[in-house]
């Protein structure tokens, strides 16, 4: 494959200014969640979805925001090096992350309100057909790297069938996740959560790291056909991990919501079934002491009150 074909620059800008809208989108989501005000559902009297909805949006909005200033810096770089589509790769992988969470924050939303069509719309996107999109475009991207990709074993045919592989896995862990619901609730859910909601900012992080090492090598650099195997292997269960907790999270999201709090549960037994409590009200001395215990009260005091016996 011809490397020079590539127009890295065109390619980083692009991608550098579709991040930052997707950035702007992360923040202003953000900032309307929390300016609201608004909590959560009556299920989930405690809020603990909506402080995983907005550390999902925060963690999404550093991500792109991080990922549009490393497409920035790749603007200036020569097109069709090898240098430069290694650095693209490299800050590929948490820029489809980070556009997946911001779905996945939308999905923890939906679930929090009850629709769950649009629930069952995200899991199809977040868990099944998100991670299998980014994988394959990524390996289709390490085959401008490696000169040799048209080989059966090459990396890049290695990695179309790891993306057959994560499709398979991401449906596993779609049912697996379905009977944890089931079966245990809640309680995987909230480790879930903290990982599928961090994963695109510490792959940011991880990758701005990497690409300033390959940005500082020489132009004619060329990396080993190893790494781009590791390359491969490790996209590959970083995203089946990604769609693993996903579908932990939002399926857990949905058995929070549907688990009420007992004092909820209660209260509402209690409207159902008429039962109120006594309340206890002020109310003048006339209603409350009966008209004779005033007048014994008074002969008493007027010495009019004779004991029997």
């Amino acid at each position: 494959m011809d490397d020079s074909r590539l127009p890295t620059s065109d390619l980083a800008n692009a991608y550098a200014q579709v991040a930052g809208i997707l950035a702007g989108f992360a923040f202003v989501s953000l900032g309307n969640y929390l300016a609201s005000g608004q909590r959560s559902s009556e299920e989930d009297s405690e809020g603990v979805l909506v402080r995983r909805i907005s550390t999902t949006l925060f963690s999404a909005f550093a991500a792109l925001v991080l990922i549009s200033v490393l497409y920035a810096l790749l603007t200036g770089e020569k097109d069709g090096t090898t240098r430069a589509n290694t650095a693209l790769i490299i800050a590929g992988l948490p820029f489809g992350l980070s556009v997946l969470t911001l779905f996945f924050a939308l999905t923890l939303m939906a679930s929090d309100r009850g629709f769950k069509e649009v629930v069952r719309l995200g899991l199809i996107l977040v868990v099944l057909i998100g991670p299998a999109i980014v994988h394959l475009r990524l390996m289709n991207a390490l085959a401008a790297v490696d000169p040799r990709s048209n080989e059966r074993l090459s990396p890049f045919y290695v990695g179309i069938r790891l993306t057959v592989v994560l499709m398979i896995a991401a449906s596993a862990a779609w049912a697996m996740a379905s009977w944890r619901r089931r079966r245990r609730g809640d309680h995987t859910a909230p480790i879930a959560t903290l990982a599928t909601s961090h994963a695109s900012l510490v792959t940011a992080v991880v990758a701005a790291v990497l690409s300033s090492v390959v940005i500082a090598k020489p132009e004619a650099y060329r990396p080993p056909r190893v790494m781009l195997y590791l390359i491969a292997v490790g996209m590959f269960l970083l995203l089946a991990v990604f769609a693993t907790c996903a579908a932990l999270a939002i399926h857990g999201a949905d058995a929070l919501r549907r688990v009420q709090p007992s004092a909820t549960r209660e209260s509402k037994a209690k409207e159902a079934s008429g039962a109120t409590e006594p309340t206890h009200t002020l109310s003048p001395i006339s209603e409350e002491i009966p008209t004779n215990r005033i007048i014994l009260s008074l002969e008493w005091r007027s010495g009019r009150f004779k004991r029997k016996g």
